[in-house]
């Protein structure tokens, strides 16, 4: 499972309660916000989510200089994932996926790459 798509899902599991089926999650999720961050769809809805994921939410995933960013209101359990995903990216070459010596490459933009990628990169220059 590819990297950010792993961290929200344990985000997520952290979130909401554990006795609450997922759909239902889902649902309540989507009747609060439209799957949208910047308006309120169902103001009933948005406060039975705030209720019951205790007002965590996440706002923004990115990537920005080489580094994911994931943005919201968390606890600290939740920070713990978010560090552990930055870590995990930084780790692995945006281009092939593979893991280990990753390097930081400035080449117009900012990359985490494996040494065969970036002199695939610097090569195109």
């Amino acid at each position: 499972m590819p990297i950010v798509t792993k961290a929200v899902a344990d985000i997520e599991k952290h979130m909401w309660p554990q006795w609450l089926p997922w759909y239902v999650c889902n649902l309540i999720h989507w009747l609060a916000t439209g799957n949208s961050v910047v308006r309120i769809k169902y103001r009933w809805a948005f406060n039975l989510r705030q209720r019951l994921t205790k007002g965590q939410m996440i706002t923004d995933i990115k990537e920005k200089y080489a580094t994911l960013r994931i943005y919201g209101s968390f606890c600290s359990e939740i920070d713990e994932i978010i560090k552990q995903a930055v870590r995990a990216c930084n780790e692995t070459c945006q281009e092939c996926g593979c893991k280990g010596a990753v390097d930081r490459v400035y080449a117009g933009w900012v990359y985490n790459l494996c040494a065969r990628c970036s002199r695939k990169i610097s090569d195109d220059e």
